[in-house]
């Protein structure tokens, strides 16, 4: 069955454009109207994504026991067997952690400072080269590289010797 098929009530056998529209029909020929759409997407099966909504009323119950845990609330355990009632406290690296994620969940993560220092050299070296004079760009790309002339094409090619420095 394909997953048009599914989707729809009645089975679909072709999808066919028609008057610059999109028309669908069953396998006896007659055109799925758009109240058939409709009933078929609401009769869809729930994911596990709409189940896990509706258990935990669309999130708010989850973000309650992070908030919970955070700030150490005590709660009450419950032995199944014992029917025994005991008080457990979050330990310290459990609030870091749900504290962290509630952080980087309003906040967003933190950046790795090993990216920032590389992009504030850049940006540092972007600034120089705009700063510099026509000239002496031109001396810089002389002394690093080999200019070529093919005809009509120009090209760059590496020296040997980067830093123009004598050997």
């Amino acid at each position: 069955m394909s997953p048009l098929s599914k989707l729809f009530a009645r089975p679909v056998a072709v999808a066919r454009s028609q008057g610059g529209q999109v028309v669908f029909r069953d396998k006896e020929g007659r055109v799925l109207t758009q109240d058939d759409t409709r009933r078929a997407a609401k009769e869809r099966e729930k994911t596990w994504r709409d189940e896990l909504r509706e258990l935990t009323d669309d999130g708010a119950m989850l973000h309650a026991n992070l908030l919970n845990l955070a700030n150490g609330t005590p709660t009450v355990v419950t032995n199944p067997i014992t029917k025994e009632e005991q008080v457990q406290v979050p330990g310290a690296m459990v609030r870091l952690e749900a504290n962290r994620f509630l952080k980087e969940t309003l906040h967003g993560k933190a950046v790795n400072q090993a990216d920032i220092h590389i992009t504030e050299v850049n940006e540092a070296r972007m600034a120089m080269l705009k700063a510099m004079p026509d000239h002496k760009l031109l001396e810089i790309i002389e002394r690093r590289h080999k200019v070529v002339v093919d005809g009509p094409t120009t090209r760059l090619i590496e020296s040997e010797n980067p830093d123009g420095d004598a050997e």
